[in-house]
């Protein structure tokens, strides 16, 4: 399988987490960290590492 192929699988399979409450949001978050990797979306994935592991603290972000 390769990587678009992954994405896409990846991204229906969140999708239908969001949409039918399969899932709560930090593994909501988790799985879409793992898609924006598999993208190589740097942005998200920081944004995304926020969410999951948490945000610096003192910073303007928190």
């Amino acid at each position: 399988m390769n990587r678009r192929d992954q994405a896409l699988t990846l991204a229906d399979e969140l999708l239908a987490d969001i949409e039918l409450g399969k899932t709560d949001a930090l593994q909501i978050a988790r799985k879409a960290s793992r898609l924006a990797r598999i993208l190589d979306d740097f942005d998200a994935m920081e944004w995304l590492g926020y969410e999951v592991a948490g945000y610096p603290a003192g910073s303007s972000l928190d």
